[in-house]
């Protein structure tokens, strides 16, 4: 919004003038991000169970030397099954990653926007101040000083969200971290790739 706006224009205009300025400013952020703050990104503790355990039961499976053949040489590829399992497993994390990462930037959006809704309530705050020294109608100046307060209101509640979305983005990246430290529990020597979890899917 461009703080070149006559304060007269909206002080001598009706309160639902007013109260339309600020919609455009804060209304539409203040939506995206209460249906932002309702998507959920909870750990799948079920899928970091079941890629623990099977990496748990192949190490028992599998001797030290059976890991540097296939890591070294490809050799024993099609011995054991919990390889196979670890393939489509890791790649269900990497896409639950991936989607993650997803909200984690939709989260940062809605906030840069909420910064942005906040910045051009208190540019127009302070245009209402800079302007009461120079009316001469006490009806204007107590029109304008509620005014202020309204706006001063809406910057809380803007305040409040802001600080909503940064303890989801600290939930995210603790998700995204967790997710991280599972993947790498997961033996190197499994090429995670989605074009082999696909050709397993399709097989079946």
């Amino acid at each position: 919004m461009s703080i070149s706006i006559n304060i007269g224009n909206i002080l001598n205009s009706s309160t639902e003038t007013f109260h339309e300025i600020i919609d455009k400013l804060q209304k539409k952020n203040i939506e995206l991000t209460k249906k932002e703050l309702t998507t959920k990104t909870e750990l799948d503790s079920t899928l970091i169970d079941a890629i623990m355990l099977t990496v748990e039961a192949l190490i028992k499976e599998e001797g030290f030397i059976s890991r540097v053949l296939y890591n070294s040489f490809g050799i024993g590829k099609e011995k054991n099954k919990r390889r196979e399992q670890l393939i489509i497993l890791g790649s269900q994390l990497k896409s639950q990653i991936s989607d993650v990462e997803k909200r984690l930037r939709a989260t940062r959006h809605n906030q840069e926007n909420l910064y942005s809704s906040e910045k051009n309530l208190s540019r127009l705050h302070k245009a209402f101040k800079d302007k009461i020294p120079f009316l001469n109608s006490y009806t204007l100046q107590n029109r304008a000083i509620k005014y202020m307060r309204d706006i001063n209101r809406n910057i809380e509640i803007v305040k409040t969200y802001q600080d909503e979305l940064e303890i989801r983005i600290n939930h995210i990246n603790n998700t995204i971290n967790e997710y991280r430290k599972v993947l790498k529990q997961i033996p190197r020597y499994h090429e995670l790739r989605e074009d082999i979890y696909l050709q397993l899917v399709e097989s079946k």
